[in-house]
């Protein structure tokens, strides 16, 4: 073989070599269980154990039916990401990820991560859901109402993954007559899991909802949900501070709570009750807006025996009360001490401040009622305190109701 024969060899080795080590276009060496789609691409029906899916910055993506993360598969959505639902069957378009999946969607206040709808209305999708293994008090596990997923167990530090500098829009499509998709709905999440940074944004449904888990949420803002903008129940345990919850102005757009929270409407007492951590929230409705059953609307109801503790809370103009206390379990808890409010500042409301009340059938053994119901207004003050300052932190990812 001569000279020159040996070089081009030498070189086309060379260049086989450099091909075969080719970054994919996230910068990361080729590996056949990373799937990177193209700009504009629809998204899979299902990411399967061992492969990530990867959603490279700055692209856009179709939704056309659900995504499902299989336990043991991983979706890495990137900065400036928008995934969109197009038209038909909202009902079948949503985003899951598994007990056992991970998500890692990591915006940035200038190129926040979008989930929205091609039908710029409340319901033109489900919304993104997130099962993990933490403690819920339905049993060891259950089925998830939306997305027929399994929730739950004793992990309480799962780690589901990461979502920062995400906002859902438009979701909230209705399944039955008794299930309805939210805007980020979390099942048994565990507090490995991290979420910072979110919004949802105009859902026919709720936006925010815990079923049990300990995960802890912050700088949060649920604005013009349909039903409550954050709702927990089945033993959430987490902490939540710095919540932005926030009405449309629009007495003919139905909306319902700012909080509603729950333990579990079967058993009052099941274990582990929800004792949410809850501070640093304002809440802002309008004393026009009702509900879908054409009734004026509490700040936060708190029912079913729900724990808690809330601090700074700032609750102003909605049309019924400002916190609502219901069962007889709930009220023992306040008069406990096991459910405390404290910087409790309750503005322009329709009704009440506070008020409590048992459900129909329950009666006081004692002084409970009474007994909760100066626990609760003895949380009031007469000056606003920094509730959520959002406007320490909203930045330019978080999306004006209008």
């Amino acid at each position: 073989m001569n000279k020159i024969k040996q070089l081009t060899l030498a070189l086309l080795s060379v260049a086989v070599l450099f091909t075969s080590c080719k970054d994919d276009d996230d910068g990361k060496p080729n590996d056949p269980s990373r799937i990177v789609l193209e700009d504009g691409a629809t998204l899979p029906e299902t990411v399967i154990s061992g492969n990530t899916l990867v959603l490279s910055e700055g692209f856009a993506f179709n939704l056309s039916a659900a995504l499902r993360v299989k336990e043991g598969a991983t979706i890495e959505i990137e900065p400036g990401v928008k995934v969109t639902a197009q038209g038909g069957a909202a009902v079948s378009m949503f985003v899951v990820v598994e007990r056992g999946a991970t998500i890692e969607a990591i915006g940035t206040d200038a190129d926040p991560i979008v989930f929205t709808a091609a039908d710029q209305t409340p319901a033109s999708w489900g919304g993104l859901i997130i099962a993990g293994a933490a403690p819920i008090n339905v049993g060891d596990e259950a089925t998830a109402e939306i997305g027929d997923v399994k929730y739950g167990g004793d992990v309480a530090d799962d780690n589901s993954g990461t979502l920062k500098y995400v906002r859902v829009e438009y979701t909230g499509s209705q399944i039955d007559e008794e299930k309805q998709h939210n805007g980020f709905t979390f099942y048994g999440v565990g507090n490995g899991t991290t979420i910072d940074y979110i919004q949802a944004y105009k859902g026919a449904d709720d936006g925010i909802e815990f079923f049990g888990g300990t995960v802890n949420v912050s700088h949060v803002i649920s604005s013009g949900s349909q039903d409550d903008q954050f709702d927990y129940a089945q033993g959430w345990v987490g902490k939540a501070e710095y919540l932005y919850l926030e009405q449309l102005d629009d007495a003919t757009y139905a909306q319902d709570k700012g909080i509603e929270g729950d333990n579990l409407k079967s058993d009052n007492s099941a274990e582990p009750f929800s004792n949410p951590n809850i501070s640093r929230v304002t809440i802002i409705g309008y004393t026009t807006n009702k509900n879908g059953d054409d009734e004026f609307t509490d700040g936060i109801r708190i029912r079913e025996g729900s724990k808690g503790t809330y601090d700074n809370i700032v609750i102003k103009n909605y049309g019924d009360d400002g916190v609502d206390a219901r069962s007889l379990v709930t009220l023992q808890n306040l008069a406990s001490g096991d459910l405390t409010f404290t910087n409790l500042f309750v503005e322009g409301v329709g009704d009440d401040q506070t008020t409590v009340g048992l459900d129909d059938g329950e009666t006081d053994p004692g002084t409970v009622v009474a007994d909760a119901a100066a626990a609760l207004a003895g949380g009031l003050i007469g000056s606003e305190p920094t509730g959520a300052d959002f406007n320490s932190w909203k930045g330019s990812f978080a999306k004006e109701l209008k």
